[in-house]
């Protein structure tokens, strides 16, 4: 082999190692693992919300993800959310923040939200003064 074949085949080698190893780098792989991370949550309708990840830090099979999620149709009613994800063998996943993970308690179990998070439940409509309750029950 003359030298200048080797070099090739050498750089040829290089490029194809370093290309197979590193993670698929996609914001559209992103956005469909937070969608599939939201999909199990009760209190989100994923039909009626846009997930756009607008930046990405890769850190070889770990990424960091500022998403919007935004209501479909109302472009102002969007919160921007960091997401931790890492390179399983299905794709990218998210990892659960640490008021998910077992064994753990954070402010949000303890029924304390970020400032300006919209609420997990609607609240109730108040009756008025004096109004027997609707259920049966007491309010």
């Amino acid at each position: 082999m003359q030298p200048k074949q080797w070099v090739l085949a050498v750089a040829a080698a290089v490029i194809g190692i370093g290309c197979g190893a590193a993670p698929p780098r996609s914001a559209a792989d992103i956005e469909a693992a937070v969608s599939s991370y939201l999909a199990n949550r009760a209190d989100l309708n994923l039909g009626e919300v846009d997930v756009k990840a607008a930046r990405i830090r890769y850190d070889g099979d770990r990424a960091v993800a500022s998403v919007s999620i935004s209501a479909s149709g109302d472009p102002k009613a969007v919160m921007t959310m960091l997401y931790e994800l890492q390179l399983g063998e299905a794709g990218w996943e998210v990892v659960p923040s640490p008021a998910q993970r077992p064994g753990t308690q954070p402010e949000a179990s303890q029924g304390v939200l970020p400032p300006g998070h919209p609420p997990l439940v609607e609240p109730k409509p108040a009756l008025p003064p004096g109004h027997p309750p609707l259920d049966g029950g007491s309010r």
